[in-house]
């Protein structure tokens, strides 16, 4: 589950491992302060998102490219232009609140379903849902339709 947040809000981070180490070292640390054993999942869901927000604070090296991102790279005009929708998804992202952004990434980065999103964020299926679909009429005002085909409303489960 740890893996998942942080591989879904934190793509631009290297050695991942070394995050999901201290997230689960500050729970652990932490877990006095945890007055329902039941809701451990949400705990350790908030405690590394949180984390994962703090490093994004701290790093904006978002936009990092791949490392074989030179291997394919062909056109100029057309790696400036898909430059440019990287950099609008990214605006359009950071314009959501805090919640909505992690059930975007984890549906559309980290590809879980409904279920997983609601059990990794404390929320119901169909809070998910609800967002999801707010999320999506957002992102493709903030970005335009052309600029966000996968963001149909549509969108399978």
């Amino acid at each position: 589950m740890v893996a998942a947040i942080v591989k879904a809000l934190a793509p631009w981070v290297r050695d991942r491992d070394d995050l999901i180490q201290e997230a689960l070292v500050r729970a652990m640390t932490h877990l006095g302060s945890l007055r329902d054993p039941a809701r451990f999942g949400p705990y350790v869901s908030e405690i590394t998102r949180n984390l994962v927000f703090d490093l994004g604070r701290r790093d904006r090296s978002f936009a990092a490219l791949p490392e074989n991102a030179a291997a394919r790279a062909c056109d100029p005009v057309e790696e400036s232009m898909r430059g440019e929708a990287h950099k609008r998804v990214h605006r359009a992202l950071a314009g959501l609140n805090m919640v909505d952004r992690q059930v975007v990434l984890l549906r559309y980065w980290a590809g879980a379903g409904y279920d997983e999103i609601a059990r990794l964020t404390g929320l119901t299926v169909s809070a998910v849902q609800s967002r999801l679909f707010r999320a999506r009429a957002e992102l493709r005002a903030r970005i335009g339709e052309a600029g966000a085909p996968g963001l149909n409303s549509g969108a399978a489960p």
